[in-house]
């Protein structure tokens, strides 16, 4: 056998020295022939040439004439790819084969024993001697020996590419592999003809084409690595098929009672890079995750790589965790990793403020201390109150606000409710979702805000931990509060200066003035019954004696108890309004005096005239009498402000008459008033003639508290014709002297 081998071999070198000096015949080519042949004359290699030189020598080589070559059993066991690969420093057994010659030159088959199986070996040093013994496996970096090794071994490539490449015709395959393998590591051409020479040449550049072009040849590439095995001799190279296995992951949530059902957080879209160093520089594969957290499946070679996560999903913080695997032969290692949603830890949940002042500190006698709040937790994203849609929270809390007005999200704050939710740290925090705030109780002093605050909590997605989305709610109290209105009666005009007494559930008091605008307010009520009572006016007014009790009830509504109020005193009107209820105390003004100037036409005061006032023009409502004293004077007090009074003269002196209108009927006086005493206006109307305060000849007189006016009434003697009747008198009484005269004349007899 061996001598046939021989034979063969020599054979096959004559036939290519003679192609190398006859001239050329006309052959039956197959197409991948002439197509590889019509590259050849352009083809150079693209990867450095030569490169490779000796390793360390390990070991001490010895002959072992019992090793034979299989390279049958070889291809096999590489199709089945049931082989692990041989680790860098294990021993590899060389044994010399069948020899080839090509040119002036020879070599041998290799056979290559490692502890994961025995492989065909090419001399890639030509010009050293043959190596036999035990020495190190290293692995060679060199793609274009890794293909040149495969176009001969695998029969696929080698049928498709090899046979071509090698020159099967001249039946000399492997040693021509030999010498294009030896070219490309040391870059000898040692024994070879010029043409042969660029022959192989030729061959080692039409390779890298292929290799950058041949799909099936890079399928192969990817799938075997290149062995050296270093010696004193020749450094022999061979290839071994990578074994296979699977690698996917699988992701959790380290929190799933937190994201589970949670539409903010999904295991969709984790990216997973595989890599072959711990430095995690080159990426051999790429594992994506669906939403259960399951990765597709890649297939790589049996080795130890390493995992990192490259892109998060939505809802969770990046792990920065490197995972080390090892992929086994026909076996698929899954990767499980774990990772924390984002959340957001929240100390402050909520702080009141007074709705007028946009300050945490109460007015009056209020209090921030003692608020509830709902606290609802939903799972998802939602703009409004996702309870208006029939969706349930998932937890919920009522947080009682301390005396600063502000609800943490703390244990003791917590009135009632679930667990808080906490990160892997134990601090509270809330997930990603939707936070629902409203007000339960409200504080005493303050009005229960109904509004329903909603706060989602969100994140970019860019693999944070923690997010500070959550903005602490700031929730305006509009403090309960009785609004006093001071009013003039009848004519509204607002009353400054006013006093109020107020009486608390505990008995004690306070006092408020009214402003410029006749306005107090009582602020902060407390629970219980409260009382309300004017107790100064400003001069001009009359003090309203009505008093109001009010209750306020345990979810700080105001309830009237009693109004104790008149018309006639001034009405105080009670009405709920949105700051608490309101007062509108009516204050009449402070009555004046009438005094009545009585005196004769010599200016002399009469005594004992007797004056009646009225309170009908018909002078039937009699309101009472006064007679004049020594001074000639009579009074008429506390006259109101407002009202039109009547009087008249209804007893004259001795000796004097009443006075009358020109028909005979008694001289009425019709008499009313005005007053403003805020701007100090006072007038008085007198049949039909205006007199003001301010006129230099005024009948009125007295001050803002106690004003007089004064009318002067003349009494006439005998038949004289009083001052104090009506012009028309004195034109009556012509009227009837002329008549007279013209009757007289009339009768008298006429003379010519």
């Amino acid at each position: 056998m061996k001598k046939g081998k021989f034979l063969f071999a020599i054979t096959g070198t004559i036939i290519l020295l003679l192609q190398s000096i006859l001239p050329a015949v006309a052959i039956d080519e197959s197409e991948d022939l002439k197509n590889i042949k019509a590259e050849l004359e352009s083809m150079i290699p693209e990867e450095e040439l030569g490169k490779y030189g000796k390793g360390e020598v390990i070991g001490e080589a010895y002959i072992d004439q019992e090793e034979s070559y299989c390279e049958e059993k070889n291809l096999e066991e590489a199709e089945e790819g049931i082989m692990l690969l041989s680790a860098v420093g294990s021993p590899a057994v060389i044994t010399p084969g069948a020899g080839h010659s090509y040119g002036s030159w020879g070599t041998c088959e290799f056979s290559v024993k490692t502890q994961t199986g025995t492989y065909l070996g090419f001399c890639a040093e030509p010009n050293s001697t043959t190596p036999s013994g035990t020495f190190s496996v290293s692995e060679l970096n060199s793609d274009i020996i890794k293909a040149l090794i495969l176009c001969y071994v695998i029969p696929e490539l080698y049928e498709n590419l090899g046979k071509n490449i090698f020159n099967e015709r001249d039946r000399n395959t492997y040693a021509y592999c030999h010498a294009a393998v030896g070219y490309a590591y040391c870059g000898s051409l040692t024994g070879l003809s010029a043409s042969m020479a660029q022959g192989i040449k030729n061959m080692v550049a039409v390779t890298q084409n292929q290799m950058a072009t041949n799909g099936t040849l890079q399928r192969y590439m990817s799938e075997y690595k290149t062995y050296v095995a270093y010696n004193a001799q020749q450094d022999i190279v061979w290839v071994e098929r990578a074994p296979k296995g699977n690698i996917r992951v699988l992701k959790t949530s380290t929190k799933p009672g937190i994201t589970n059902g949670n539409t903010c957080y999904s295991l969709n879209g984790a990216v997973y890079g595989v890599y072959t160093d711990q430095a995690c520089t080159n990426q051999v594969a790429t594992l994506t995750t669906d939403k259960d957290g399951n990765s597709n499946v890649a297939q790589l070679d049996a080795n130890t790589y390493w995992v990192k996560e490259i892109k998060v999903p939505i809802g969770y913080a990046w792990n920065h965790t490197v995972y080390n695997v090892t992929i086994r032969s026909g076996e698929t290692a899954v990767v499980k990793v774990s990772d924390a949603p984002t959340m957001n830890p929240v100390e402050i949940l909520l702080k009141k403020v007074d709705a007028e002042t946009w300050q945490n500190v109460p007015q009056g006698h209020g209090t921030f201390e003692g608020a509830l709040f709902d606290v609802k937790f939903y799972a998802g994203n939602y703009e409004s109150d996702p309870q208006q849609q029939g969706i349930k929270p998932v937890r919920s809390w009522v947080i009682r606000t301390d005396s600063e007005g502000v609800g943490k999200l703390r244990n003791e704050y917590r009135e009632s409710g679930d667990e808080f939710y906490t990160m892997d740290n134990g601090e509270i925090a809330f997930p990603l979702g939707t936070v629902v705030i409203q007000e339960i109780v409200a504080p005493e002093g303050y009005q229960i805000n109904p509004e329903v605050i909603v706060r989602k909590i969100t994140s970019e997605n860019k693999g944070e931990e923690i997010v500070d989305s959550y903005q602490n709610a700031q929730i305006p109290e509009q403090v309960l509060t009785l609004d006093i209105v001071k009013v003039q009666k009848e004519t509204m005009t607002p009353i400054a200066g006013a006093k109020f007494i107020h009486t608390m559930p505990d008995g004690s008091r306070e006092e408020v003035m009214t402003d410029g605008q006749g306005k107090a307010a009582l602020k902060g009520l407390i629970r219980g019954e409260h009382m309300v009572e004017e107790s100064f006016v400003p001069d001009g007014y009359t003090r309203n004696p009505g008093k109001i009790r009010f209750q306020i009830s345990g979810n700080n509504q105001i309830e009237l108890k009693e109004n104790t109020s008149t018309v006639q005193n001034g009405k105080i009107q009670f009405e709920k309004t949105v700051r608490g209820a309101a007062l509108r105390v009516e204050d009449a003004c402070a009555p004046y005096k009438l005094l009545i100037d009585k005196k004769n036409e010599d200016g002399k005061k009469l005594k004992d005239a007797e004056f009646t006032l009225y309170q009908d023009k018909e002078c039937k409502k009699k309101i009472t009498c006064s007679k004049t004293n020594e001074n000639g004077e009579a009074k008429f007090e506390g006259l109101a402000v407002g009202e039109t009074y009547f009087i008249k003269e209804t007893k004259a002196p001795q000796g004097y008459r009443i006075p009358v209108n020109l028909d005979g009927s008694d001289k009425i006086y019709e008499i009313s008033v005005a007053s403003n005493p805020m701007e100090n206006i006072f007038t008085c109307q007198i049949d039909q003639k205006i007199y003001q305060l301010e006129d230099s000849k005024s009948i009125i007189s007295g001050t803002k508290a106690e004003r007089i006016v004064t009318i002067e009434v003349v009494n006439y003697k005998g038949n004289k014709l009083p001052k104090t009747g009506s012009e028309w008198n004195l034109l009556i009484l012509t009227a009837g002297i002329a008549c007279v005269l013209g009757a007289i004349w009339w009768k008298t007899p006429y003379k010519k």
